[in-house]
């Protein structure tokens, strides 16, 4: 009987032992999160350039902005011509000071890198030492181009053609907003999310003179639009219409994915900007 009972206070206190060390387990995954620890999932950082004039949002004219985009516990890390992702994040932390260790799926190795939180400002992280901002304070600093002048010869006389066609450059609600569209000749990209979500359409009507031009659906970029691509959207039917006005504006009307199977437009909310349609204007930059 003595036996029995100390049988059964062994596996009891085993058992409260193995309880309480689930449950640390369970508090240290919570807490090695981006989202419980930092609060930044969801969240994606863009490289701000600072100059003589103040800090600006640079577009090189051959990559992407360098950017973080934050998960629950991996982060997406675009360099501008490559990327990479870490998984299986662990944070340790030193006062305002972060490392993030995880496992980099393009190097197969472990990796890290170091965030600083900006003092009584959330929307500036130090990301190994080089100032990001968050995307949705984007518009409170200036976006602007690099001059191709700086990446290739020949600069100045593709400039001067694109310019002779009024209708190619950037359009946008005003030239400091990175969210817009860019026309190429028979091409349209609506700029969704900087470096994050594109929208790529082709010229629907070919006539020359038009002044009302409609676009179809050529192809979805971006690691943000994995959540709305549907092979049904790809057909012939137009998905935003296009009608030039005077004095370099334009009005762009976005109707919303067309989905071929169900006969449905689908995502018909205005993806651009709060109105539908809306006016833009030509950047000059």
């Amino acid at each position: 009987m003595k036996q029995l009972k100390l049988l059964s206070i062994i596996l009891l206190i085993i058992n409260m032992a193995s309880c309480q060390n689930e449950k640390k387990q369970k508090n240290l995954e919570n807490k090695n999160t981006l989202k419980n620890e930092l609060n930044l999932e969801g969240h994606t950082f863009f490289k701000v350039t600072e100059t003589d004039s103040g800090k600006v949002l640079l577009q090189p004219c051959d990559a992407s902005i360098e950017n973080y985009k934050f998960y629950k516990d991996s982060l997406y890390h675009n360099w501008g011509q490559e990327f990479d992702i870490l998984k299986k994040i662990y944070i340790k932390q030193n006062e305002n000071i972060y490392i993030l260790n995880g496992f980099n799926l393009n190097t197969n190795e472990n990796d890290n890198i170091q965030i600083e939180k900006i003092k009584d400002d959330n929307s500036y992280l130090k990301i190994n030492n080089k100032l990001f901002i968050d995307s949705l304070y984007v518009n409170t600093i200036i976006y602007k181009q690099q001059s191709c002048k700086e990446c290739y010869d020949g600069c100045e006389d593709k400039e001067k053609e694109i310019k002779a066609n009024s209708i190619n450059g950037k359009w946008a609600t005003n030239s400091n907003n990175p969210i817009g569209i860019t026309i190429k000749e028979n091409e349209l990209i609506i700029c969704v999310e900087p470096n994050n979500y594109y929208i790529h359409l082709t010229k629907i009507n070919e006539k020359a003179g038009d002044k009302t031009l409609k676009y179809k659906l050529n192809r979805l970029e971006g690691i943000g639009s994995k959540d709305v691509y549907s092979e049904s959207y790809l057909n012939d039917n137009e998905i935003a219409i296009i009608k030039i006005l005077e004095n370099d504006k334009i009005e762009f009307n976005w109707l919303g994915f067309y989905n071929k199977v169900s006969k449905e437009r689908q995502y018909t909310e205005p993806i651009i900007s709060d109105e539908n349609p809306i006016l833009l204007e030509k950047c000059k930059n």
